[in-house]
């Protein structure tokens, strides 16, 4: 999850957990059907306002104020930034890479 979560804050800058979680589901589901395996490799549930990951705080946690730069938006939303304190990069092959920033491409601005 942390690889993945750290490439869609390279793509996009900055974005809300919210997006973040729904984007890595995206990514997920993308690499599926394409590569025919997820890049996580964590369970998704279902909830009311889409996929949720238990794993993705744990993972936000792990790389908050190194690679992930956290602040909160209104005091509600949190929002990730890229940090600068890198202790890895996310190493993805180029397929996942490609996987990655397709979904990013499309589905990013939503």
């Amino acid at each position: 999850m942390m690889r993945v979560s750290l490439a869609i804050v390279q793509h996009l800058g900055e974005v809300s957990y919210f997006r973040l979680t729904k984007l890595a589901y995206l990514v997920d589901f993308w690499s599926l059907r394409s590569l025919g395996r997820q890049l996580t490799g964590e369970v998704f549930l279902r909830k009311a306002d889409g996929p949720w990951s238990p794993a993705l705080p744990q993972a936000t946690r792990d790389m908050s104020g190194h690679e992930l730069a956290v602040r909160r938006l209104n005091g509600i939303t949190t929002v990730f930034q890229l940090g600068e304190q890198h202790r890895f990069e996310p190493e993805l092959s180029s397929e996942e890479a490609g996987a990655v920033a397709e979904v990013v491409r499309k589905y990013g601005h939503l």
